[in-house]
């Protein structure tokens, strides 16, 4: 996998929008939109995209009455900048809020679920919390509550179990309102993979299944989920963290000072202040010799650092990449790698080529291009390449 280099574009466009730096493609004439506090606009367009495009349509600024609507692909307005605020569509709906209510909006702008609602959250499996005269309940996609708001609050979720607080206490309610798990935990977190966290008085965890049975004792640390395989990372009162499945037999010691989540079969754990590689099976892959390790194989190596520098290692500890880098922030498709050297940003492929050089303030990914962000002499500008 290399690139190609496609063109160069200068930027003559300031806009004002906080905490924003995007970048355009030509769908938008190129622009890029970057924070600054001088404001000048040598073209003004009747709408500037906020985000991505997600499911057709941007979230765009009005920037004259500074409303909130959405662009298409072609940068025409598809729905009017009429909201205070709005977020990107998901599953056909996007969240907007006017006059400080919630509601919910469907592709052609029509208002699908009314705005009445002091708050609401995305859509997970259909359904969402949302805030009323401020209690919570539930509503699916077409308005309907399916759990009464009644709740001082209720946490979204995937599940099929919601979990709620009401005086004090947590429990749990199901998509049909009935309360299935009662409210007698002092804290408790949502259903991940059939299992989920409850603390007792002196703080510490155990775990119940969906019938509310307690399958392990309360003894850990932190409230840490199971995973899809069944394996839980916890720590236990001598500060050290293991894994154990949810028979609660222990599958990894607790003996580390810090285990993250397994990837393709490892982990990265660290002892005595060093990091290193096991399976699940606890057998040591790389030894424990690095200041800091990724955790995540890509293509079959690993980035770690070591003595102040980022380089990568293969499975079997092996350097594949020296250690030369300052930072590595990014892994694009394919093996392609950004990094940081001397404060500017490039990319590198899994040869350690230099495949786009490290002469750029910012780099970003979108669309199968990496657009490259540069400052030179106070003139702005970036390169577009694109993924071959």
């Amino acid at each position: 996998m290399n690139v190609r280099f496609i063109k160069n574009v200068e930027l003559f466009d300031y806009i004002q929008i906080p905490q924003c730096l995007y970048i355009l493609t030509d769908y938008l004439k190129d622009y890029i939109i970057k924070a600054d506090k001088n404001i000048k606009v040598e073209n003004k367009e009747s709408a500037f995209p906020l985000a991505d495009f997600e499911e057709g349509l941007a979230l765009a600024i009005n920037l004259t009455t500074k409303k909130l609507g959405y662009i298409n692909i072609e940068g025409k307005i598809e729905i009017d900048c009429i909201y205070d605020n709005a977020q990107g569509f998901r599953d056909g709906l996007a969240k907007v809020e006017k006059d400080g209510k919630i509601g919910y909006i469907n592709k052609k702008g029509e208002i699908v679920i009314p705005i009445i609602y002091e708050k609401g959250f995305n859509f997970l499996n259909k359904r969402t919390v949302v805030v009323k005269d401020g209690k919570y309940g539930v509503i699916d996609k077409d308005g309907n509550i399916i759990v009464s708001i009644i709740y001082d609050k209720i946490y979204n979720t995937n599940d099929d179990l919601f979990l709620a607080e009401k005086d004090g206490l947590f429990g749990y309610v199901d998509i049909n309102n009935k309360v299935v798990i009662d409210f007698k935990f002092k804290s408790a977190f949502s259903f991940s993979n059939g299992f989920a966290n409850i603390s007792n008085d002196e703080d510490l965890w155990a775990y119940i299944d969906k019938n509310g049975n307690q399958i392990t004792n309360f003894k850990y640390l932190e409230e840490a989920s199971f995973d899809i395989n069944g394996y839980c990372i916890n720590c236990l009162s001598t500060g050290k963290y293991g894994v154990i499945d949810k028979n609660e037999n222990i599958i990894i010691p607790f003996e580390y000072d810090l285990v993250n989540d397994f990837q393709s079969g490892y982990a990265t754990v660290c002892k005595d202040n060093k990091w290193g590689f096991i399976d699940i099976k606890g057998r040591i892959i790389v030894p424990f010799e690095y200041d800091y390790l990724v955790n995540d194989f890509q293509n079959g190596c690993v980035a770690v650092y070591k003595d102040n520098k980022w380089g990568f290692i293969d499975t079997k500890g092996k350097t594949i990449i020296p250690f030369e880098y300052d930072d590595i922030w990014e892994f694009f498709e394919n093996g392609i790698v950004g990094v940081t050297l001397n404060e500017k940003q490039g990319c590198i492929n899994i040869e350690n080529e230099r495949i786009i050089p490290p002469i750029y303030n910012k780099i970003s990914y979108y669309d199968n291009k990496i657009i490259c962000f540069k400052e030179e002499n106070n003139k702005y500008s970036f390169d577009i390449y694109e993924l071959k």
